[in-house]
């Protein structure tokens, strides 16, 4: 008994032909042993059959292109005839035909998607990363997708500003990886040459602003925008992106066991009268006066005032990282690198248990003298805070911690902490106190290179 198998799967064929050939050799073909056998075969293979079957299918995309791509026959998600719907793409992988989706290269527009919510995480990919191009991202009750590689920006002067890539507070589990995210398609190159007419009104716009639970950012460059990545909802996730020009602030969170890890925030430009921050939470008045943010960590991140020329007219003052409205319980702020004119490099208002370490926060220029601090105040109802362990850090000064001098160190100008600052070096310098030291930051080679390449680049 022979079984004629498919032509794509000659490796089953060969399996097949060499079962055969070891059992007739084992057996004899005339034994009812061997009429066994080959049943046992046959069900093995079809077995094989059926995985490999299924693995094909799984493997294989399912095809969108922008809405105005024509097709010369049914729509069925193929290469040739993709879909131009988001939702009929997902009902195909769904219902078996695939595992993922590739956009087509294309002009996408304004996308507006709302309802899909598969049963198990979608990933939906640029299938040529910078081809695929969005005016904005805007999302309602969407769960379980996974975008990557999309570039967003506008290509005409903006009406009002608004959220290039938003998600409503009904969405959830939502993963964003690889954006390009810009005021305008130039950005990149002209940001520093923007004009306040520009920031304010002709490309206003802001970058992310994801509303619902568990929200993921990560290893996205986001460029000329007023507030670059907004999270409100609890479980977000913030790491490994790259902020560069803004003009409101670089980080927000404003949920409960947030994580922003290895971000670059750099280039904070002057254009109103918003106090900038590198990375700024708040605890929300509608809970009740005795509103916390929970289990918060800002962790390795780089918060660069500006890497511009000291004389720009656009030069911003950046105040690092601000916890001003509490309450914050378990907040964790470790491994941060801030440079700041302003009086807060690191400020924390109202907390109930945290933790502040091995942070350098230094003046660009690096001046000594009273700021930029790290500052453990009350709240602003006159709560102190407690249980905060403030410790192994570097800074030009420490506000409300009674053992700081103990606990860290207070930078000199004249004694090496730092290679080379002013060019963004700051891997520890051979003859300063931070060698083989518990202070100061503990970046890694990749971000170390990172900040000396966001000084390189300007």
């Amino acid at each position: 008994m022979l079984i004629a198998l498919p032509p794509n799967l000659g490796f089953f064929s060969m399996t097949y032909s060499a079962l055969i050939i070891s059992t007739h050799r084992a057996t004899g073909w005339s034994s009812r042993h061997m009429q066994r056998s080959i049943r046992l075969v046959v069900s093995c293979l079809m077995l094989m059959i059926c995985f490999g079957l299924s693995q094909t299918a799984a493997a294989a995309p399912v095809y969108l292109a922008p809405p105005t791509a024509t097709s010369d026959g049914p729509r069925t998600g193929s290469a040739t005839a993709p879909f131009v719907k988001l939702s009929q793409a997902i009902a195909a992988i769904e219902a078996g035909q695939g595992d993922h989706v590739l956009l087509q290269d294309g002009h996408y527009g304004d996308v507006y998607w709302t309802d899909i919510t598969p049963p198990r995480m979608i990933r939906i990919a640029v299938d040529n990363p910078g081809r695929a191009h969005f005016d904005i991202m805007s999302l309602k009750r969407m769960k379980n997708l996974h975008f990557v590689n999309f570039s967003i920006w506008p290509r005409q002067p903006v009406k009002k500003m608004r959220s290039l890539v938003n998600a409503d507070a009904q969405s959830a589990n939502l993963i964003f990886e690889g954006f390009d995210v810009r005021g305008r398609a130039d950005a990149i190159e002209t940001y520093m040459k923007w004009s306040v007419e520009d920031w304010t009104s002709t490309w206003h716009s802001n970058g992310f602003f994801l509303r619902g639970q568990s929200m993921t950012i990560r290893n996205s460059t986001i460029t000329a925008m007023d507030f670059s990545i907004q999270t409100t909802g609890p479980d977000a996730v913030v790491e490994g992106n790259h902020i560069q020009g803004f003009s409101g602030d670089g980080l927000r969170g404003i949920g409960s066991n947030n994580l922003f890890r290895n971000n670059l925030v750099q280039d904070s430009f002057k254009v109103d009268t918003n106090h900038d921050d590198g990375f700024q939470s708040w605890s929300p008045k509608r809970n009740g006066p005795d509103s916390t943010i929970e289990n918060l960590s800002v962790v390795g991140n780089a918060f660069i005032e500006w890497t511009g020329q000291v004389d720009h007219p656009l030069h911003g003052t950046l105040q690092g990282i601000g916890l001003f409205d509490g309450f914050y319980k378990n907040v964790r702020i470790e491994n941060n690198l801030v440079l700041s004119t302003q009086y807060h490099g690191i400020a924390l208002y109202g907390a109930r248990k945290g933790s502040i370490l091995n942070n350098t926060v230094l003046h660009p220029y690096l001046r000594s003298g009273k700021f930029p601090w790290i500052m453990v105040k009350p709240h602003k109802n006159g709560t102190p805070s407690k249980n905060v362990t403030v410790r192994g850090n570097v800074a030009v000064n420490f506000q409300g911690i009674p053992s700081a001098a103990k606990d860290n160190m207070v930078v000199s100008p004249v004694t090496p902490f730092y290679q080379n600052p002013r060019m963004g070096d700051f891997a520890a310098h051979p003859d300063g106190p931070l060698v083989d030291s518990a202070f100061g930051i503990k970046f890694d080679a990749t971000m170390l290179e990172r900040v000396k390449k966001a000084f390189a680049d300007r």
